[in-house]
């Protein structure tokens, strides 16, 4: 499946259309060349209309247009970017995308949904740490399931990404995105708050420790992203490189938002996470804590391992894409080079896997790390294995009379028994027989039904 790029000049302005959301390597390289030859890549440069360009297969001089053709600096940046998707470490990169999106998206959606119903069970929905997992867990499968899903779709399709398609699309669906993907962080970032106040001050734990406190502090932290991301709605415009913020926008809170957002997605939650993993490991590992913990309200508690454990994974695992997004950035353009472009992108998309291996990690850990969840989960399973079986029960007697006999008609039984028949002359065997063989079947039905068999 050959690699496919669309150029559509429309309204005045020009749009490389890229499927799969792969747009930042396309805007990396109009900045270099722009910076290699002072040409733009803008609809002022670009006096053609391009319907479709197959760049994976065949090259820019292909490029078939209307009103003259695409000029010099249209035909540079497009073979500039056919010499990229031609290079091994781009071709491994979309090797990654579709290789390994699909199983992080089926493996993530399995863990996920498996711990959330565990964890919504009626022991653990109590607890305001499970009810803080289970947040993060329909967090994590939005997050492998309308971001990853959709853009592996996209790229396999090879379709236009949402993000791409219209101004408007781009504008909303960046601001549905970020609410989306940060908000997980920050559940992480309560969770391990709510187990370090459990440990060590149990006075306080006794109110901010509930399952109140943690569905309001979920949801002052949905209503603070959307505040911040709402910004996306009109400082993102659909452009020649993608969905980004105007680079002609000159105002004051244009220019501070970005940095503003990006505190309150990344810089901030992980720099938490660090303190408050450290603190959380000093209590764990001080004696007189764990004493405080089995005596502090709930008894004892095996979910602050498992807290830090996770929040440790999230940490480790997200660091390494959010430093190599700020290289992305701030990188000098004069210093790029195609080679350079194309393993930075490589570099993204390894760091990319890692961070969304984030979301697939919750039912693993909860099933290694936490006794209760093994618990719960093995009182869920043989609740649905336990089938009640309908009794049979026979009763029978070998000899004798049947009971509520009196002496007398005994003693005539009996009389009859010696001569081998009853009074009816029939066989005395078969009469006892006939009389006691009682078969009743007990059903689990809200009806009982009772089968008498007479032979």
């Amino acid at each position: 499946m050959e690699a496919w790029r669309e150029v559509n000049v429309t309204g005045g302005s020009a749009h490389l259309v890229v499927p799969g959301g792969g747009e930042q390597s396309v805007y990396r390289l109009a900045d270099w060349t722009d910076s290699q030859s002072n040409l733009s890549l803008h609809a002022d440069n670009i006096s053609a209309t391009c319907n479709q360009c197959s760049l994976g297969g065949g090259s820019a001089s292909s490029v078939n247009g209307t009103g003259g053709g695409v000029e010099d600096g249209g035909l540079q940046f497009l073979a500039y970017y056919e010499q990229l998707l031609s290079h091994p470490n781009i071709k491994m990169r979309d090797d990654l995308m579709r290789y390994l999106t699909p199983i992080l998206v089926v493996f993530g959606n399995f863990s996920n949904l498996l711990a959330f119903v565990v964890l919504r069970r009626n022991k653990l929905r109590q607890h305001s740490v499970c009810f803080y997992m289970a947040a993060y867990a329909i967090a994590n499968v939005l997050v492998l399931n309308l971001i990853l899903g959709i853009m592996w779709l996209c790229f396999v399709l090879e379709r236009v990404y949402i993000s791409n398609i219209t101004d408007w699309g781009c504008r909303l669906w960046t601001f549905v995105r970020n609410v989306i993907t940060y908000s997980g962080i920050w559940f992480v970032v309560v969770l391990s708050v709510d187990r370090f106040v459990y440990l060590c001050y149990a006075h306080q734990a006794k109110t901010y420790c509930k399952l109140f406190a943690a569905k309001a502090i979920t949801l002052v932290i949905v209503i603070m992203l959307i505040v911040v991301s709402i910004h996306a709605m009109w400082t993102y415009e659909l452009q020649p490189q993608g969905c980004f913020i105007s680079a002609g926008q000159d105002d004051l809170h244009i220019k501070t938002w970005p940095l503003w957002s990006a505190t309150l997605y990344s810089y901030l939650p992980l720099t938490l996470l660090l303190f408050i993993n450290i603190m959380l490991s000093a209590s764990l590992c001080l004696r007189r804590h764990r004493q405080r913990r089995a005596q502090s309200i709930g008894g004892a508690d095996d979910f602050a391992l498992t807290t830090l454990v996770l929040s440790s994974a999230v940490f480790l695992l997200t660091v390494p894409a959010t430093v190599i997004n700020m290289v992305d950035i701030y990188f000098p353009s004069s210093m790029l080079s195609l080679s350079l472009i194309a393993e930075i992108e490589l570099a993204k998309k390894i760091m990319e896997i890692l961070s969304a291996t984030n979301q697939t990690l919750l039912g693993v850990v909860l099933l290694v790390f936490s006794r209760s969840f093994r618990q719960e989960l093995y009182a869920m399973v043989t609740a649905f294995r336990l089938k009640r079986r309908p009794k049979v029960y026979e009763m029978g007697t070998v000899g004798g009379a049947s009971p509520g006999t009196s002496d007398r008609d005994t003693g005539t039984a009996g009389t009859s028994a010696n001569n081998g028949l009853d009074t009816n002359g029939r066989s005395s065997s078969a009469c006892v027989s006939s009389r006691n063989h009682i078969e009743y079947e007990v059903c689990n039905s809200s009806d009982m039904v009772t089968e008498v068999t007479t032979v």
